[in-house]
């Protein structure tokens, strides 16, 4: 309760907004024709709504403005998103939910933010033995190849459900990529 007396709601936890899009399908549950983006409180938190599933539509801009504070359409719109529903679920089936759930293995932002991170390092690193004078060929080719394993195969999870993990260091037992020559983590020529 809020100091005034009035219930207080709670937000939508992650889990939540996604299950509401995936129900969806990523489209409005109201209009069923531009991508939806509000998760909506069907009951608003002001007023004790809280963060579950059977309180969550997905709406679009449009809907969520026209609709989405009219204390009338909140049954309308709870039939609208069940009806949305069934129909997502007949129309996409498992097949597409499926995908959707395969959605998880793409890469963040954060990951490509590591990535390039990483890449940028290691050729910074070249640059600067290059400055030095001290770059050997050797040296080129595994930095070289460290950048390709950060790329392709990477030590982070991106493409993993992919890619071949058949190369081994045996200095630091990370594994590589089948194109891999050398250890992304010590350099090292794998196995």
């Amino acid at each position: 309760m809020s100091t005034q007396g009035t219930p207080t709601g709670s937000d939508f936890p992650d889990s939540v907004k996604r299950k509401a899009r995936e129900l969806a399908f990523f489209k409005c549950c109201y209009c069923h024709d531009q991508q939806g983006h509000e998760v909506h409180h069907l009951i608003p938190k002001e007023e004790g709504g809280l963060g579950t599933l059977d309180n969550a539509i997905l709406l679009c801009v449009q809907c969520h403005s026209d609709y989405g504070h009219r204390a009338d359409k909140r049954q309308q719109l709870r039939q609208a998103r069940d009806h949305w529903y069934e129909i997502a679920a007949k129309r996409y089936g498992p097949e597409a939910f499926a995908q959707i759930a395969n959605l998880d293995e793409l890469a963040t932002k954060d990951d490509l933010a590591g990535l390039e991170s990483r890449v940028t390092g290691l050729f910074e690193q070249v640059m600067d033995n290059w400055r030095r004078g001290s770059t050997s060929t050797s040296d080129v080719v595994g930095i070289g190849s460290s950048m390709v394993n950060s790329i392709v195969a990477g030590n982070h999870d991106i493409g993993h459900s992919s890619m071949v993990f058949s190369r081994h260091c045996s200095n630091c037992e990370s594994s590589a990529n089948e194109i891999a020559m050398f250890c992304w983590k010590c350099g090292q020529p794998l196995d």
